[in-house]
């Protein structure tokens, strides 16, 4: 519960810097956590191999994000060289 509120607030903070590329990283990584959530609670009820499968992917996903996120936010400070 508490990573889909802080990537709501990351969402939020992203839409008011008016960032677009910000805004697309951080929907996709608000999608890949909820999905994430939805993967491990399948998986805890069926415990087969294809739900747990969703879950790391939908982690690794939501991981490239928001490191994607990061860089990103850290080279438009910074400017080019």
């Amino acid at each position: 519960m508490l990573l889909i509120l802080g990537a709501i607030f990351v969402l939020v903070r992203a839409i008011m810097a008016r960032n677009a590329a910000l805004i697309i990283i951080s929907a996709a990584g608000l999608v890949a956590i909820l999905l994430a959530a939805f993967f491990g609670s399948g998986f805890t009820d069926k415990l087969t191999d294809g739900y747990s499968l969703g879950m790391a992917i939908a982690f690794a996903v939501a991981l490239a994000c928001y490191a994607i996120g990061l860089y990103a936010t850290s080279t438009r400070r910074s400017g080019p060289s």
